[in-house]
């Protein structure tokens, strides 16, 4: 990523610890993290900048990923390319 712009990250997990080491690793790697433990700071950072992808929890109490991708992140105006993951076995 040295080429100059890096990729805008938003990463969102209940699991403070995972994503706090998620987070310290991907900075590693030059990307530029912004964290949320919970869909409503995921909402929020969605609506303060741009970002080209979020990486959101798919279970978590209250907004889960899925919700804060389809419904609250995307109607914002803010399109970004989004993944989901799970520490739980889960059909999709």
């Amino acid at each position: 990523m040295s080429e100059g712009k890096s990729i805008k990250l938003l990463l969102v997990d209940d699991e403070v610890d995972f994503l706090k080491s998620l987070s310290e690793r991907l900075s590693l790697r030059d990307f530029e993290v912004t964290t949320a433990s919970e869909g409503k700071q995921a909402i929020k950072a969605a609506k303060k900048g741009h970002f080209d992808v979020a990486i959101l929890d798919l279970r978590m109490p209250g907004m889960d990923g899925t919700e804060v991708l389809k419904g609250r992140f995307r109607s914002r105006g803010r399109e970004a390319g989004g993944v989901r993951l799970s520490g739980k076995a889960v059909r999709v």
